[in-house]
Order: structure tokens, then sequence, then C-alpha cells
């Protein structure tokens, strides 16, 4: 969707969000690069367990 004001009806259009692993967050070091956001992500965590915590979070919210 648009970030200003449009003549168009966006209702309904879906958002698309990218998630990336950046690694341990209590690691100073530990950042992106190309291959975690256009080519094969390194994965650290258990996807199917994200993704269940995050419909689990945003369950009723639309």
């Amino acid at each position: 969707p648009p970030l200003a004001p449009a003549d168009e009806d966006w209702t309904g259009f879906p958002a698309v969000v990218r998630i990336v692993d950046r690694g341990d967050p209590a690691n100073r070091t530990s950042d992106i690069g190309a291959m975690e956001l256009y080519a094969a992500p390194v994965v650290a965590s258990d996807p199917f367990r994200i993704a269940e915590a995050l419909r689990s979070t945003t369950a009723g919210d639309g």
C-alpha cells in the first residue's frame, strides 16, 4: 500500500513482510548480509515454530 494518501482503494491489500534472522541479539557482531536478504538465508530457528508464534500473536488482528 502507498505510504501517502492515494485515490485508489487499498482495502484488503495484503501486507508483505520480510523477516530476517540476525542471529544472537546479545552478540555485538551479529548482523545481516546479502545472502540473508536475497538468496539462501541461514536459518538458526525452526521456521514452523516462528510461523506458529506469529499466527498466535496476530490472531484476531484483521
